[in-house]
């Protein structure tokens, strides 16, 4: 577009345009809508913090991430009928920043825990499995002794199998498990019973959640009884 005269002065302003209908790189039906803004608009935007959201679908729990991003802006002179400093930006399109690595790093928790609950009969040990599955913490209690996978029918297996379990005179077992990667590990029921996750995933689990919706029209009954069955997670 022309450049707009600045009041009283009779000089051109220069007017930058974001990317019109048929830009390079802009396909039809997402050009933004078009506004005018003057280079000492821009000039007061560039310290100003942008906020950026993104979503990884491809992570995998228990891992860790380091993200990195790029910036690719559309070239506020391009196709500009006025004079530029460098005269071939004019024929950039886009420009694209270097990448930079996002500060900090990503943990994805892993979407399967379990923790002792009880000290049973010598040699013996309850254990509950959390599983998150179709967006819900679901559980299992179990019963386990040496030989045994830590495994429940909703949760499924863990990967872990009991090796030893050992309890002193005050109640407090100490178990050893044979983790996934053939290594021992020891747990004890006071640990888990004072596990601040532990703590919490009961707490996500006890929550009260909003019913559904009444249902409607002829198959009221079933759709009420699969309403209910998704709200407490059963598969």
């Amino acid at each position: 577009m022309p450049p707009t005269p600045i009041p009283g002065s009779g000089a051109p302003e220069t007017v930058i345009d974001l990317p019109p209908a048929g830009a390079p790189g802009v396909a039809p039906g997402n050009e933004l809508p078009r506004q005018n803004l003057t280079v000492e608009a821009l000039k007061a935007q560039v310290d100003q913090p942008i906020d950026i959201w993104f979503w990884d679908e491809t992570v995998k729990s228990n891992h860790e991430y380091q993200y990195r991003i790029a910036v690719a802006m559309y070239n506020p002179t391009f196709q500009c009928p006025l004079g530029l400093a460098d005269p071939k930006m004019k024929d950039v399109a886009w420009l694209n920043s270097p990448w930079a690595n996002v500060s900090g790093i990503v943990k994805v928790d892993p979407n399967q825990f379990f923790f002792l609950t009880n000290a049973l009969s010598p040699g013996k040990v309850s254990i509950r499995i959390y599983q998150w599955l179709k967006g819900n913490w679901v559980t299992d209690d179990i019963n386990a002794e040496p030989g045994l996978a830590v495994t429940g029918p909703k949760t499924g297996d863990t990967g872990f199998t009991v090796v030893d379990v050992k309890t002193d005179e005050k109640g407090n077992a100490t178990v050893i498990f044979q983790d996934p990667n053939d290594n021992l590990v020891t747990r004890d029921l006071r640990s888990d019973s004072d596990s601040p996750k532990h703590h919490e995933l009961d707490k996500q689990i006890l929550r009260p959640m909003a019913p559904p919706p009444p249902p409607t029209g002829g198959a009221a009954g079933a759709a009420g009884a699969a309403g209910a069955a998704g709200i407490i997670g059963l598969p």
